[in-house]
């Protein structure tokens, strides 16, 4: 993304970032190709706010990631939240998986 600044409209990333510990390097690099306006649309897993650490690696092989560490790296490259919301992204082991869908803007 970091090849292409200015470039996109959209850019959604959806059971994507379940592979990626840290944040802020991608909502850097997403916040730099998208067009002024533009938005980003994606997926985490939610990770309860009682956990100490912002994120950690589930059982499942994927990351959780918590609420507040998600609008942290938003607000910290500059992209306002325009939705986050507490939804269940899948069903696993008849468990419901929780998770965040958030729609920001340049």
């Amino acid at each position: 993304m970091t090849a292409h600044p200015a470039r996109y409209g959209l850019i959604a990333a959806c059971d994507v970032l379940i592979y990626c510990g840290q944040l802020a390097p991608f909502f850097a690099s997403a916040q730099l190709a998208l067009q002024d306006k533009g938005h980003l649309v994606f997926t985490v897993e939610l990770a309860g706010e009682e956990t100490a650490a912002p994120y950690y690696l589930h059982a499942s092989g994927r990351f959780r990631h918590q609420r507040s560490y998600v609008e942290h790296c938003l607000q910290a490259v500059g992209m306002q939240v325009l939705l986050m919301r507490e939804e269940s992204l899948r069903v696993e082991m008849q468990q419901a998986v929780p998770g965040l869908v958030v729609l920001a803007r340049r």
